[in-house]
């Protein structure tokens, strides 16, 4: 006889063993760092070609392996290893504080915490990362063309010196700004589609009997629509934080989005890149990369979590 399944099961703040769960969430963003670093290496490059180098997703591919190798895939990795531990540490931490909060102080639905929680968590990561993600970020671009990037950085610490002494502090915190504007509303509104679609497909399968395959089933299905739901939505503001971050405007000849990225204004170089490159390149440029980076990791990320 088939029984009605009980709600989900919530755990606390309160009930977390915060040192076990710090160690842990480390970890596995470390393990999902290395799965996601290629794709995100060809995003971070099909975002930033001012010239349509790569002309899809796969040649792109195809382009870093025959003319780097495997090896061309992972440069900036060991830079962005090192913020994984404290920053997505945070990440999670912040959001699990904050989401319980939100719900047992405030009472609000699940819905807002979900979303507050994954925004807030956002801004506290964005705050220890964005300096080593501008430096893996620009170490991502050198693909020994000069076709991204005219300086050659030997590494990270080399990189953190030569930025640190060519654009002082605010060069390792260049695109702050347009990374919350960019990462806040994708954790909020992965989050946030993640619990919807986790209730949704809870009362879908509230007839079958209590199943572990079920739960899975569930956990990975929504964790996808959550990945390519974020990806999808925030993929703009993704690609004018990338150009921020990592184009030389110093010497390229100036026009509107050269002056924007000047300016280190999110907004307007969003309507810079609308006006020079169309609405539907401001909206694909390296989307299929930045989703298959995404999928996998959101996949194996709540599986684990």
């Amino acid at each position: 006889q088939r029984r009605v399944r009980g709600p989900t099961m919530e755990v606390g703040w309160q009930e977390i063993d915060i040192k076990k769960f710090f160690f842990l969430s480390a970890s596995l963003f470390m393990g999902l760092r290395l799965l996601s670093y290629p794709p995100v290496l060809v995003k971070t490059r099909m975002q930033v070609q001012l010239k349509g180098q790569y002309k899809d997703t796969l040649s792109a591919f195809k382009h870093v392996y025959a003319h780097e190798g495997i090896r061309g895939f992972y440069k900036g990795f060991l830079t962005s290893v090192i913020g994984v531990i404290p920053s997505q540490a945070a990440y999670i931490g912040t959001y699990e504080f904050v989401r319980y909060n939100v719900a047992s102080r405030y009472h609000f639905d699940r819905a807002v915490s979900d979303f507050v929680g994954g925004g807030a968590a956002s801004l506290a990561s964005s705050t220890i990362g964005v300096p080593l993600d501008v430096i893996a970020q620009r170490l991502m671009i050198q693909d020994g063309t000069q076709q991204f990037s005219s300086r050659h950085y030997r590494g990270g610490l080399n990189a953190f010196f030569t930025i640190l002494k060519s654009e002082g502090v605010r060069g390792l915190y260049r695109g702050y700004g347009a990374s919350l504007c960019a990462y806040a509303p994708s954790s909020a509104i992965w989050w946030s589609t993640y619990g919807f679609c986790k209730r949704k497909l809870h009362r879908y399968f509230r007839w079958v009997k209590e199943s572990k395959t079920i739960d899975m089933i569930e956990t990975v299905a929504c964790g996808a629509v959550a990945g390519m739901t974020a990806g999808f939505l925030t993929n703009p503001l993704d690609v004018a934080k990338t150009r921020l971050q990592t184009v030389e405007f110093e010497n390229l000849k100036q026009d509107s989005l050269i002056n924007s990225i000047r300016k280190r204004n999110i907004f307007k170089v969003l309507y810079a890149v609308y006006q020079r490159e169309g609405l539907v390149n401001l909206w694909k440029r390296g989307l299929v990369a930045r989703i298959l980076s995404m999928v996998p990791v959101s996949v194996m990320m709540i599986s684990i979590y």
